[in-house]
């Protein structure tokens, strides 16, 4: 497994991040992979249970520091922007007992779901070509994948990519 460097070297030809991987916008409708797993209270939860928000789903891991760089910035946007339907949801790449200390020291306010190894598998099955974390996808209210970000997602892409969408909501 690979993880994007917060040291990348910006490319001039990217849009907002500078990661070395690039945002995909999906063009063609792509209906989001249904699945279930479990929250840290051993709750099933699903896909489905998000339907009509706009739903940003983060594949990340307690020892990932791109990873726990951008969460705080989550915790933010959903306080700020979740009763305007943005609905952020962790998938964690690792143990409960670590996510567990991890979701109270940073006092997230969005679900988490723990995945463990088996999560890979459904990074993929999301478009996560190259195993890497954090990986966030974008889906509409509709439930179709709007994008794919490899890499830290930042404040920049946060304005590039989902304000547009909250105003269109």
């Amino acid at each position: 497994m690979t993880y994007v460097s917060d040291r990348a070297a910006p490319r001039p030809d990217s849009k907002p991040s500078s990661d070395r991987l690039s945002t995909e916008i999906v063009k063609t409708i792509t209906p989001a992979v249904p699945f279930t797993l479990p929250d840290l209270t051993q709750n099933m939860r699903e896909l489905s249970e998000w339907e009509g928000q706009l739903l940003v789903l983060n594949f990340w891991a307690t020892w990932c520091s791109p990873c726990v760089k951008e969460i705080p910035a989550f915790v933010e946007w959903q306080a700020q922007y979740g009763e305007k339907g943005l609905q952020f949801v962790g998938i964690a790449i690792d143990q409960e007992a670590k996510v567990s200390d991890f979701v109270k020291q940073f006092e997230i306010n969005y679900p988490v779901l723990v995945a463990g190894e088996a999560g890979l598998g459904l990074a993929r099955e999301y478009g996560n070509r190259l195993d890497t974390l954090p990986f966030t996808v974008v889906i509409s209210h509709q439930g179709n994948i709007l994008l794919r970000h490899p890499g830290e997602f930042t404040a920049q892409d946060f304005d590039h990519y989902l304000l547009p969408l909250l105003s269109s909501l």
